[in-house]
Parts: structure tokens; C-alpha cells; sequence
């Protein structure tokens, strides 16, 4: 919801004339957000901030994914997808192939993602229940917790400072809660 919201005030600020505020905001970057208006919408949008939009994507989350296409809602522009096994995808048809590839194993990617997470991470034994109970119930909302898409960025930070990965990184450190994914990623 948060990620929706962000995107419309947004273009609220445009849209209703308040430009010195409208300014101030540099870009709209969300995390797990669902679609959030029709074509036209996300064009202005895009527009409005052209190198600021981005929308982080994690594995098979099941909320950008909602509300459905065919209810012509869609994204606004670039889509930055982490992948299960914690790779960055920038590529719009990579992107594509991700989605489709984790879509097809979900399970098998799940429960070795969930076992990872109890083991790398030290999750508790409440927190990997919950993750379990979600993957039967609600396929793919368990690809919505803030701490994954957090620790995916963590992890792409201390990778790319080691292996000097085409990226940049905004200055903004990881410091409290969800506004810990404050990340900004450009190509060089």
C-alpha cells in the first residue's frame, strides 16, 4: 500500500499544482508495490521524473501482480527485479525471463529460500512457520517481507563494493526499519 501511495502523491503534487514541493521530490522508488493506474498515468509519471522511478521487484511476490492486467491497471517505468538466488536483473527481456523461471519453480525456489533464511540469517523458528504457512496459503506473499528485500540490497551493496559491479549507489545507509531500503540504483 505504501508503494502506491507514494506514486500517487507524486503526481498529486503535479497534477494539483503545488510545484515547489513537486520539486523537492526527486523520484518515486517502491518496493513490492502493486500497479497503481492505467498506462496514462504511469507515462506521466515516468515523465514527471525521468531518471527517479524505479520499482524493486523481489522473486515471485504476488503484490505488483495485483490488480490484474486485464483490469488496465499497469507499472510505472523501470522495474528492477531481485531474484531469488540474490542477483540484481536491470535488463527489461532478463527481467522477463526471471519472472517466468521463477514463476515455474516456485516451490522447490521457496522452501530452498525458506531453509536458506532460517540457516544464513538466523531466522526464528515463529518467523520461518509463518513464511511456511504463507507459501501454502498465499503463494508468493512471502516474497513481500521488507527484511528480504532489505537484506537482497544489503547484499548487492557489499557485493558490488567488492567485485566493482557497473552500479552506484545513492549514500542513503540502511537505518531503520523499511526506510532502510532507501537504495537508489543507476547504471554507470
Amino acid at each position: 500500500m505504501g508503494g502506491a501511495l507514494a506514486a500517487v502523491f507524486a503526481q498529486a503534487l503535479v497534477a494539483r499544482g503545488h510545484k515547489k514541493l513537486a520539486q523537492r521530490v526527486k523520484g518515486v522508488h517502491t518496493f513490492g508495490g502493486p500497479r497503481i493506474g492505467d498506462a496514462e498515468f504511469c507515462t506521466l509519471l515516468g515523465k514527471q521524473y525521468p531518471n527517479g522511478t524505479f520499482r524493486y521487484v523481489h522473486g515471485a511476490d504476488i503484490i505488483p501482480k495485483i490488480p490484474p492486467r486485464f483490469l488496465l491497471y499497469d507499472h510505472f517505468p523501470r522495474e528492477i527485479y531481485l531474484s531469488s538466488f540474490g542477483q540484481l536483473v536491470l535488463e527489461t527481456r532478463d527481467i522477463a525471463k526471471w519472472h517466468k523461471g521463477e514463476a515455474w519453480g516456485y516451490l522447490p525456489i521457496q522452501l530452498y529460500k525458506t531453509v536458506g533464511n532460517m540457516v544464513r540469517l538466523r531466522e526464528s523458528p515463529i518467523r520461518t512457520i509463518y513464511r511456511l504457512a504463507l507459501l501454502l496459503s498465499v503463494p508468493g506473499l512471502s516474497d513481500h517481507f521488507p527484511q528480504d528485500y532489505e537484506q537482497l540490497l544489503r547484499d548487492q551493496v557489499t557485493s558490488s563494493a567488492d567485485s566493482h559491479a557497473p552500479l552506484i549507489w545513492s549514500k542513503h545507509m540502511l537505518d531503520d526499519k523499511f526506510s532502510r531500503v532507501q537504495q537508489i540504483v543507476t547504471r554507470v
